[in-house]
């Protein structure tokens, strides 16, 4: 092998782990199918299709892995021996791929109530999930990653040669790039042997075939420590062209469930095992859902918040710029909303790109900036959204202040989107334009129009309600989180923000509307006896009876088709 053979194996390496997510994707697009019977030829026309896809993907990997490793059992040609030896080292580990962390596999749990054959369709998918996971995507890429990264470094000066010119105001533009991106804010953990730098230099390398320009990276909670407190988690990448200004790539991440882990738990995992980690899991997503529920759903802005964090953040990297810089922002689901808000407040961005996004809350915006729009202007925009995002009547004006093209933010989501929620509650917009895939061949069963259930005023209860539980609980008290979220479940009805007849309303037709979304079971699917005695004992037997109807194989649905892993394949398709 030579350099440019190595160099074309990590390419191949990356697209393989990709091909491997989709057939990932693939499989969890079956779950909704899986229970259905009058959906059995379908489905098993699907898991024929991915098992000969998989076992395609098995041997293009086996073939690529061999060659490299009968190159690196070799002496040293192209490397230091040093590198060779931790390129062999990589190329071994990835041969085994013995799991598959980042998509959780192994939790994948259609509830299948009926039998076709010998093999259930719940065996038949649990096969093929275990079949994927144990190509192990995400090794694959960091494996791709590192032997690119190598490549490149250790012969700088051709690579240099044979790069294209950099694409002046212009990744912002290219989803790949933005994809790479957002996936970048919660997979770096499997890069650990690269530099941020060295990252970057491989993704422009891979996407656009450009090397050899200077690549500077920063940390929101390195250069503005208040930042861990608010929740924030943000990067910025500066990219220094040769004839150009720079270009600063501010990176917000969404919510999180995890502390201090690159790849945030899946939710589903955190329901099935709520006290497994106890606070050290609960504290980073604690502090996000706070945000979202204060900031997001109420428009409440408390000192020091994420926004805060986000704009100190933005500023503390451009006074070490030169004033030519160009910044654009990226963010996924509430790092969405925090591009979009800072757009509106300060206009910080020459373009942006959200995926998943939640919406602003114009409330919260004019508390931060009421000098923003006039005080006729603020009232009018409060009118327009009072039923929820916006109102077909009043599309001029929020052509001309929120949905501005000047404003130059780009929103993409899958129209059944979990935040599609937000849309009903009042002072919701999107900043800039918000584009929605739809995929009508995909099964997906859940219902977001909570509008069909509930009333305005029942929406509003579940809001305040929410906003009450972090008021009562925090994330810096010397007492337990976990035990304080417990005690304040068991009490979840003690503040009357409706009549009791009203509460009683909501609560049967908030019930009724997570079965209609597919997220709740008339039939219990989880036992008693599988749940931690630690918390069963301190729930009432009504609570647990909902705990116990949870389907979690539409729950995790959900959360992976709202996540980088699982929307970008409704975008690149």
């Amino acid at each position: 092998m030579s350099l440019t053979t190595i160099m074309a194996a990590s390419i191949q390496l990356d697209a393989l782990a990709h091909r491997y997510e989709r057939a990932f994707f693939d499989l969890q697009t079956c779950v909704p199918l899986a229970g259905n019977p009058v959906q059995a030829p379908t489905l098993w026309t699907r898991i024929d299709d991915l098992r000969a896809a998989i076992a395609n993907l098995t041997k293009e990997k086996a073939q690529v892995l061999g060659d490299l490793q009968d190159y690196f059992a070799g002496a040293p040609t192209d490397f230091s021996a040093a590198q060779h030896a931790l390129l062999a080292a990589a190329v071994a580990k990835a041969q085994p791929a013995a799991f598959l962390p980042r998509q959780l596999v192994e939790q994948v749990s259609a509830r299948l109530p009926w039998r076709t054959t010998s093999d259930t369709p719940q065996d038949v998918l649990t096969q093929l999930a275990k079949a994927i996971g144990l190509s192990l995507p995400a090794q694959l890429r960091a494996l791709a990653a590192l032997l690119g990264s190598s490549t490149l470094n250790a012969a700088p000066t051709r690579y240099t040669a044979e790069s294209v010119p950099y694409p002046v105001d212009s990744l912002i533009h290219q989803r790949t790039f933005v994809f790479a991106a957002i996936a970048a804010e919660y997979q770096m953990a499997n890069y650990q042997t690269l530099t941020p730098e060295q990252f970057w230099q491989w993704q422009l390398w891979r996407l656009n075939h450009i090397f050899g320009i200077p690549i500077a990276t920063y940390n929101a909670r390195t250069l503005v420590p208040a930042a861990a407190d608010t929740g924030l988690s943000a990067d910025a990448v500066v990219f220094y062209p040769p004839a150009a200004p720079p270009e600063v790539y501010f990176l917000f991440r969404g919510t999180e469930n995890t502390k201090g882990a690159a790849e945030p738990l899946h939710l589903t995992e955190a329901l099935a095992h709520p006290l497994a980690a106890m606070d050290a899991n609960l504290i980073e997503g604690y502090r996000d859902w706070r945000y979202n529920v204060q900031a997001v759903l109420l428009g409440e802005d408390t000192e020091m918040s994420q926004i805060d964090a986000a704009r100190r953040f933005v500023a503390e990297v451009l006074a070490q710029l030169p004033t030519t810089t160009k910044a654009y922002g990226i963010g996924h689901s509430l790092g969405g909303h925090l591009v979009q808000s800072l757009q509106l407040i300060d206009g910080a961005f020459a373009a942006g790109y959200t995926l998943n996004a939640a919406p602003v809350q114009l409330r919260q915006i004019q508390q931060i900036a009421p000098e923003r729009f006039s005080l006729e202007t603020w009232t009018a925009l409060q009118a327009a959204t009072s039923r929820g995002i916006a109102n077909a009547s009043d599309s001029a004006l929020l052509a001309q202040t929120v949905t501005d093209p000047r404003l130059a933010i780009t929103n993409e989501g899958f129209a059944q989107d979990i935040t599609r929620l937000f849309y009903n509650l009042a002072g919701n917009v999107y900043v800039g334009s918000y584009h929605a895939v739809q995929r009508p061949g995909l099964q997906y069963p859940f219902i977001t129009q909570v509008s069909d259930y509930l009333s305005p005023a029942e929406i509003r209860y579940a809001a305040t309600t929410l906003g009450d539980f972090f008021k009562k609980t925090a994330s810096d008290q010397t007492t337990s989180l976990s035990w304080q979220i417990v005690n304040y479940m068991r009490a979840w009805g003690e503040t009357p923000h409706l009549p009791a007849s009203k509460s009683i309303r909501y609560r049967r037709d908030y019930l009724r509307y997570l079965t209609a979304t597919g997220w709740l079971s008339t039939e219990p699917v989880i036992s008693a006896r599988s749940l931690p005695r630690w918390l069963t004992s301190r729930l009432s037997a009504g609570k647990l009876r909902t705990f116990r109807q949870i389907r979690f194989d539409m729950l995790q649905l959900a959360v992976y088709f709202h996540i980088i892993d699982g929307a970008q394949f409704f975008f690149l398709d």
